[in-house]
């Protein structure tokens, strides 16, 4: 008897303590996410205000499940109460099983995934960057950080094809080149005159010594082929 109680308490003190740690995760998860709603200007030169207002938002309903789920199994515990730990159980077991099955397909099903993923990318440059924050943000993070430029090899045409490339032609036409304010505020001069550009900056070659781009204008009305444009970002190997 004096066994059982001594294992009995130790699995409750190692259960206190687990979801003690879970709690403090959640609560860190949650005010790091309001820290950067409501004092954005740190995380902005990681991502852009629409993606960090989503992405804060995500980062908030996991920090609360994860605090929701930890608070319940250490009132079970510490309260030694059946009811409260099969609810907590159930609901634990439920969220690994739904992790585990999407595991598996992705798995299973990755080649599709990638398809769909590089499809749908696709779309996005040539529809959707330059008309959604959250597109041309995501894009213009993933192009800068990954040091590439469009979705596959040699794709950097994309946005010849795009809506964004299509605006910059009808701006140009209508207002004249010297009076158009592009959305992806690129210039291409010393003068700050507006000018239709190929490429988003984010394509361009940034060095982290000089905090500067290469040469922004090169890169930008240059040829698309990254091996005949020294200043536009290499694709990534395949």
């Amino acid at each position: 008897m004096c066994w059982k109680g001594s294992s009995l308490m130790c699995v409750k003190c190692v259960l206190l303590c687990l979801n003690v740690i879970f709690i403090l995760i959640g609560l860190s998860s949650i005010v790091i996410a309001c820290w950067a709603l409501f004092w954005p200007q740190i995380f902005l030169d990681i991502m852009g205000p629409h993606l960090l207002r989503i992405s804060a938002y995500s980062t908030i309903s996991i920090g609360g499940v994860i605090l929701l789920l930890s608070i319940l199994g250490c009132a079970g515990a510490a309260l030694e109460n059946r009811c409260i730990l099969v609810t907590f159980f159930t609901l634990l077991c439920g969220l690994f099983m739904a992790c585990l099955v999407i595991g598996t397909l992705a798995t299973v099903f990755r080649r599709d995934l990638i398809i769909l993923m590089v499809n749908r990318m696709s779309i996005a440059v040539q529809q959707d960057y330059g008309n959604s924050d959250f597109w041309t943000e995501l894009l213009d993070l993933l192009q800068s950080r990954l040091k590439c430029c469009a979705v596959e090899d040699n794709q950097a045409d994309l946005y010849l094809r795009s809506v964004w490339y299509s605006r910059q032609i009808h701006q140009s036409s209508v207002f004249g080149t010297n009076s158009i304010r592009l959305l992806s505020q690129e210039y291409d001069n010393n003068l700050g005159i507006p000018s239709v550009v190929n490429v988003p900056v984010s394509c361009c070659v940034y060095s982290l010594e000089t905090k500067e781009f290469s040469n922004r204008t090169a890169c930008q009305i240059g040829s698309l082929k990254s091996n005949l444009n020294p200043y536009l970002n290499p694709h990534p190997p395949k």
